[in-house]
């Protein structure tokens, strides 16, 4: 034999056939949706079925049970086109060769969507398991079985490829919501998302339990959680007495376009409430007095806002009675920075707030600039798209107040204004709405996970 006959690899030969749509025997099938089959069936219309479906023999020589080509065969009968032509294998193959036939056949197609994918990918490692059986370790030559490094061969796929399809595949067979992520990537992601918070709900059951035994640590890890209110800040509010607040931190809604934050946030925006813009002014100002009826005389009042709606925030708190300084302060980010228009914005790296005191209240920390540069939280440790550093907050809080003062918090998002307060000493309550009861289970976890007096948005170095 040449070297070139020896480089050829031969097949079994199937009889190639022409049959009529009602002579095949179209059963259960690997694919779950067949898309964009109008247009498929037009070109079928025009061009015919240009690759064969693979058929199997059965006891009546006029019937065959379809194996592989289900989008095919549907497109075609939608375009009322007969014969069809097919690859008949004969009627003694095994279970799992016709699997295997029709999910090898499958997994090349480009129109699968993730679930499809992932869930075909794990029927074939199942597939040649059942086979060839488990891979066992062991030298090379002594390895045994199949594994999935062997499926990732057999695709033509990275092994992490596999190894993650059969993760989501598993995946969506306990949390079916899965499948209404678009890509595989936002599958991940969610599916992180749903683990974490399970975990978080686990840490509020914790705190929900009464414990005689617990010591002081749990004690005030009990009483942290507990500062963070489920509810609307105007019916909350009704309920705080005057002059109950020695500082307030208002973070509300900017009156900005969510879509713009969901595009510049990696971290999940479902249960944040945006403001509309057309009747911010009126919103913000409802707030601010009754944040001024609840600050204590000789307190400060905080309050971030987008770079737009200064002139309205500023002129609602002096309306109510504060000192307002008339130039902000701004956290400062050492990043690049982003804008959704590079060609006409630099990138933005600062937010604002104002300061303003009621009566008499001095600063803490006299003399500091009003620039607070820290960076970022990552996206990886976010639980709410607003997020600021636990560092950064303390800061503010420390210029301003001194330990002992009682911090109040109407929009506390991911709550890290309560950790950062519970650092300075400080103790803290406010309210979130947290629609999707995402928000306030992760600070509970965040407050049981960390050390009182010690919680941190950076790793430490």
């Amino acid at each position: 034999m040449t070297e070139a006959a020896a480089a050829w690899t031969t097949l079994p030969e199937h009889p190639l056939l022409h049959v009529g749509p009602e002579q095949i025997i179209f059963e259960n099938r690997a694919r779950d949706v067949y898309e964009d089959l109008p247009e498929l069936a037009s070109s079928i219309q025009a061009k015919g079925v240009i690759q064969p479906l693979a058929v199997q023999a059965t006891d009546d020589p006029n019937r065959f049970r379809l194996l592989a080509g289900g989008r095919r065969y549907s497109a075609a009968v939608m375009a009322r086109l007969r014969p069809l032509p097919v690859i008949v294998f004969p009627i003694d193959l095994s279970d799992l060769d016709k699997e295997e036939i029709e999910l090898f056949e499958n997994i090349h197609r480009k129109a699968l969507l993730w679930p499809e994918e992932s869930k075909l990918i794990r029927s074939i490692q199942k597939l040649m398991e059942e086979k060839h059986g488990i891979a066992v370790g062991g030298t090379e030559g002594e390895k045994t079985g199949h594994s999935q490094a062997d499926t990732a061969a057999l695709l033509g796929k990275e092994r992490s490829t596999v190894s993650k399809a059969i993760k989501r595949a598993d995946a969506l067979d306990q949390h079916p919501e899965l499948a209404r992520a678009k890509t595989a990537s936002d599958a991940d992601k969610l599916l992180k998302k749903i683990q974490r918070q399970g975990e978080a709900e686990k840490a509020v059951r914790k705190y929900e339990e009464e414990n005689d035994h617990a010591g002081d640590e749990e004690n005030g890890k009990r009483a942290l959680a507990k500062g963070y209110l489920i509810g609307d800040f105007f019916e909350g509010v009704k309920n705080i007495p005057d002059a109950a607040a020695n500082l307030i931190e208002i973070d509300p809604p900017y009156g900005i376009d969510l879509e713009d934050i969901k595009r510049t946030h990696a971290s999940n925006t479902e249960g944040y409430t945006e403001a509309d813009a057309a009747t911010y002014p009126t919103f913000v100002d409802a707030v601010i007095e009754q944040c001024v009826r609840v600050l204590h005389p000789g307190g400060w009042m905080i309050c971030w806002h987008a770079h737009q709606w200064q002139y309205e925030v500023r002129g609602s708190m002096l309306k109510h009675g504060l000192e307002v300084c008339p130039i902000p302060a701004f956290w400062t980010k050492p990043i690049q920075g982003q804008t959704n228009a590079p060609q006409t914005r630099l990138g933005s790296v600062v937010e604002p707030f104002l300061y303003g005191r009621k009566g008499s209240g001095i600063i803490v920390k006299q003399g500091r600039n009003n620039r607070f540069e820290y960076a970022p939280v990552s996206s990886e440790k976010k639980i709410h798209p607003t997020e600021r550093p636990i560092e950064m907050i303390q800061e503010v809080l420390q210029t301003f107040a001194q330990a002992n003062s009682r911090v109040f918090v109407p929009f506390l998002g991911s709550g890290n204004t309560l950790l950062a307060a519970n650092n300075a000493g400080m103790p803290a309550f406010g309210f979130d709405l947290d629609k999707e009861g995402e928000y306030q289970p992760n600070f509970t976890k965040r407050v049981q996970d960390g050390k009182l007096r010690q919680y941190r948005s950076y790793d430490v170095v």
